[in-house]
């Protein structure tokens, strides 16, 4: 981000310090696809990041099988792009997103309270959405979803090339 930009988004918070939006953003509007069903766009997508590959429909199979670990369907259920990666970042946490982002030659930022630092691990959701199936599910099942949810789509694209799991 460069200065100016830093600037008119501190700018952008009022005297109680919730952000604000800025009245006129100079910055050339983002172009890209946005293929995909409401709850499993890619984080690319949502980004706009415009070099799209198969690692949006990796991403799509991750969000199917995390619905079928949790027995929640759907499992993200936003209404836009933001409120979907806002659903997203409470999953991997403000760090995790920040430098996945970052790496996407985007931003992220967020006061929300619900964004912790540090994410919710797999596991953890299908004990708490799916307590009596949990005891049965196996713990590759945990390895694929990471690999399969990878926030960054190039090294999504490696870890789902390199399982050892016939599809």
């Amino acid at each position: 981000m460069d200065a100016s930009t830093a600037a008119r988004l501190f700018h952008s918070f009022d005297q109680r310090g919730r952000p604000g939006v800025p009245r006129k953003d100079t910055r050339p509007a983002l172009r890209a696809n946005r293929a995909g069903t409401r709850g499993f766009r890619a984080p690319e997508v949502l980004l706009k990041i415009p070099r799209q590959s198969v690692a949006i429909d990796i991403w799509s199979v991750g969000v199917i099988l995390l619905c079928l670990l949790t027995r929640r369907f759907p499992f993200f259920q936003s209404v836009d792009d933001t409120e979907a990666l806002l659903e997203i970042s409470v999953l991997y946490g403000r760090l995790e997103m920040e430098r996945v982002v970052a790496d996407l030659g985007r931003t992220f930022f967020t006061n929300i309270p619900t964004v912790k630092d540090r994410g919710i691990r797999f596991e953890s959701l299908a004990k708490a959405y799916n307590p009596e199936g949990y005891p049965d599910l196996p713990p590759d099942a945990f390895d694929l979803l990471r690999r399969l949810l990878d926030l960054n789509p190039s090294t999504r694209i490696t870890a789902a090339a390199a399982l050892d799991h016939p599809f």
